[in-house]
C-alpha cells in the first residue's frame, strides 16, 4: 500500500496521492497511547472515560478494519 496513514486520536485515515483509500471506524472515546506497527498491524490502547482504562485496539493497515478499542458507538 502506498499511502500516509493518519490518526486523530479517534480513529484512522489513510490517503494516497488522489483520495482517502479508507477510513477506520471510531474506536476510540477519548484518545489512544502506546501505538505501534509491526507488519499490516497498527495496535495500541484507546481510553475509555466510562472506567478511567485504556483498551487494547489493532488496526489492520490493508483494509482499515478495527479489532478493539473502548468506542463502540456510532461513528
Amino acid at each position: 500500500m502506498n499511502a500516509i496513514v493518519v490518526l486523530n486520536g479517534l480513529w484512522f485515515e489513510a490517503f494516497d496521492a488522489r483520495d482517502v483509500v479508507w477510513r477506520s471506524r471510531r474506536f476510540s472515546w477519548d484518545g489512544t497511547q502506546n501505538v505501534s506497527r509491526d507488519g499490516i498491524w497498527i495496535a495500541g490502547e484507546a481510553f475509555d472515560p466510562t472506567t478511567d482504562v485504556w483498551l487494547p485496539f489493532r488496526l489492520d493497515l490493508t483494509s482499515g478494519s478495527v479489532e478493539g478499542g473502548s468506542y463502540d458507538g456510532p461513528n
